[in-house]
C-alpha cells in the first residue's frame, strides 16, 4: 500500500488495510505528533502488555471495545519515507 502523507505535524495512524484509525487513538496520535519528525511513514505494531511485559492480543481486543486505549502501546521498527525521502530501498537494519 502506498504511503498516506498527511501535512506535516498531523499524526495519522493507519491501518495495514488503509483504515484510519487515528479517532479510535487520540492519546497514541497525540505521541506521534509530538516526535516532531514532520512529514514521515513511520511502520509499527500497537500492542496491549500482559503482567509479565509479553503482548496480549486479547487484552488489545479488550481495550478497544471498553474504549480503554490508554493501555496500547505501540512499537516502531521502521522508517520507509522520511521528509520526502523514500527509504525503502536504504537496508531494513539501517532504517531501523
Amino acid at each position: 500500500m502506498p504511503p498516506v502523507d498527511p501535512a506535516p505535524g498531523i499524526g495519522r495512524l493507519i491501518t495495514r488495510g488503509g483504515h484510519d484509525w487515528t479517532s479510535k487513538m487520540k492519546s497514541l496520535a497525540a505521541a506521534v505528533e509530538a516526535l516532531g519528525v514532520g512529514s514521515a511513514w513511520i511502520d509499527g505494531e500497537i500492542v496491549v502488555l500482559s503482567e509479565d511485559g509479553t503482548p496480549d492480543f486479547n487484552a488489545l481486543q479488550n481495550a478497544f471495545d471498553a474504549a480503554a486505549t490508554e493501555r496500547i502501546r505501540c512499537f516502531f521498527f521502521d522508517l520507509p519515507f522520511f521528509v520526502g525521502y523514500d527509504l525503502r530501498k536504504v537496508p531494513l537494519e539501517v532504517r531501523r
